[in-house]
Protein backbone atom coordinates (compact mmCIF):
# COMPACT_ATOMS: atom_id res chain seq x y z
CA UNK A 1 0.00 0.00 0.00
CA UNK A 2 2.62 2.55 0.92
CA UNK A 3 4.51 1.77 -2.55
CA UNK A 4 1.27 2.52 -4.38
CA UNK A 5 0.38 5.33 -2.49
CA UNK A 6 4.07 6.78 -3.26
CA UNK A 7 3.31 5.68 -7.03
CA UNK A 8 -0.42 7.42 -7.26
CA UNK A 9 1.26 10.82 -6.13
CA UNK A 10 3.93 10.61 -8.75
CA UNK A 11 1.31 9.70 -11.21
CA UNK A 12 -0.45 12.91 -10.62
CA UNK A 13 2.63 15.18 -10.96
CA UNK A 14 3.32 13.06 -14.41
CA UNK A 15 -0.76 13.10 -15.35
CA UNK A 16 -1.24 16.75 -14.69
CA UNK A 17 1.49 18.05 -17.39
CA UNK A 18 -0.69 16.51 -20.18
CA UNK A 19 -3.75 19.15 -18.92
CA UNK A 20 -1.80 22.19 -19.17
CA UNK A 21 -3.11 22.90 -22.57
CA UNK A 22 -6.50 23.15 -21.14
CA UNK A 23 -5.91 24.78 -18.33
CA UNK A 24 -4.23 27.66 -20.27
CA UNK A 25 -7.28 27.71 -22.37
CA UNK A 26 -9.82 27.92 -19.89
CA UNK A 27 -7.96 29.92 -16.70
CA UNK A 28 -4.91 31.33 -18.46
CA UNK A 29 -1.19 31.51 -16.40
CA UNK A 30 -1.74 33.76 -13.57
CA UNK A 31 -4.27 30.54 -12.51
CA UNK A 32 -2.44 27.69 -13.35
CA UNK A 33 0.54 29.52 -11.31
CA UNK A 34 -1.52 30.03 -8.61
CA UNK A 35 -2.72 26.68 -8.29
CA UNK A 36 0.73 25.46 -8.65
CA UNK A 37 1.88 27.79 -5.60
CA UNK A 38 -1.13 26.75 -3.71
CA UNK A 39 -1.35 23.01 -4.20
CA UNK A 40 2.20 22.83 -4.34
CA UNK A 41 2.12 24.39 -0.32
CA UNK A 42 -0.60 21.73 0.72
CA UNK A 43 1.59 18.87 -0.98
CA UNK A 44 4.36 20.22 1.01
CA UNK A 45 1.95 20.29 4.27
CA UNK A 46 0.79 16.33 3.28
CA UNK A 47 4.24 15.58 2.98
CA UNK A 48 4.88 17.14 6.04
CA UNK A 49 2.45 15.19 7.95
CA UNK A 50 3.00 11.71 6.41
CA UNK A 51 6.73 11.73 7.47
CA UNK A 52 5.41 12.42 11.08
CA UNK A 53 3.21 9.80 11.23
CA UNK A 54 5.04 7.51 9.36
CA UNK A 55 8.22 8.04 12.02
CA UNK A 56 5.66 7.18 14.55
CA UNK A 57 3.66 4.30 13.13
CA UNK A 58 4.37 1.31 11.41
CA UNK A 59 4.27 1.34 7.74
CA UNK A 60 2.95 -1.62 7.33
CA UNK A 61 -0.97 -0.75 7.18
CA UNK A 62 -0.16 2.31 6.03
CA UNK A 63 -2.68 5.35 5.34
CA UNK A 64 -5.60 2.64 6.70
CA UNK A 65 -4.08 1.61 9.65
CA UNK A 66 -2.68 5.09 10.60
CA UNK A 67 -6.35 6.41 10.16
CA UNK A 68 -7.76 3.90 12.80
CA UNK A 69 -5.23 4.49 14.85
CA UNK A 70 -5.07 8.25 15.20
CA UNK A 71 -8.95 8.22 15.10
CA UNK A 72 -11.24 8.78 18.58
CA UNK A 73 -12.35 5.56 20.24
CA UNK A 74 -14.66 3.85 18.46
CA UNK A 75 -14.63 5.86 14.97
CA UNK A 76 -11.20 3.60 13.97
CA UNK A 77 -13.01 1.28 11.34
CA UNK A 78 -14.91 3.69 9.91
CA UNK A 79 -12.63 6.69 9.24
CA UNK A 80 -10.36 3.66 7.81
CA UNK A 81 -12.63 2.95 5.40
CA UNK A 82 -13.46 6.82 4.36
CA UNK A 83 -9.33 6.85 3.82
CA UNK A 84 -9.56 3.90 1.45
CA UNK A 85 -12.15 5.43 -0.26
CA UNK A 86 -11.03 8.95 -0.49
CA UNK A 87 -7.72 7.31 -1.94
CA UNK A 88 -9.21 5.29 -4.47
CA UNK A 89 -11.26 8.29 -5.63
CA UNK A 90 -7.90 10.35 -5.42
CA UNK A 91 -6.23 7.59 -7.51
CA UNK A 92 -9.14 7.62 -10.26
CA UNK A 93 -9.26 10.92 -10.46
CA UNK A 94 -5.19 10.59 -11.32
CA UNK A 95 -6.26 8.38 -14.04
CA UNK A 96 -8.93 10.60 -16.00
CA UNK A 97 -6.74 13.15 -15.97
CA UNK A 98 -4.12 11.32 -17.59
CA UNK A 99 -6.33 9.67 -19.89
CA UNK A 100 -8.17 12.78 -20.44
CA UNK A 101 -3.97 14.31 -21.68
CA UNK A 102 -3.49 11.09 -23.71
CA UNK A 103 -6.72 11.74 -25.29
CA UNK A 104 -5.74 14.93 -26.42
CA UNK A 105 -2.20 13.83 -27.64
CA UNK A 106 -3.60 11.14 -29.63
CA UNK A 107 -6.81 13.23 -31.08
Amino acid sequence: MSFSFNFSCVGVISSSTVAFGYGLATGGPAVMVAGWVIGSFFTICVGCSLAEICSSYPKMGSVYYWAGVMAPKGYGPSLAFICGWANFIANNAAISSFAFGLASIIG
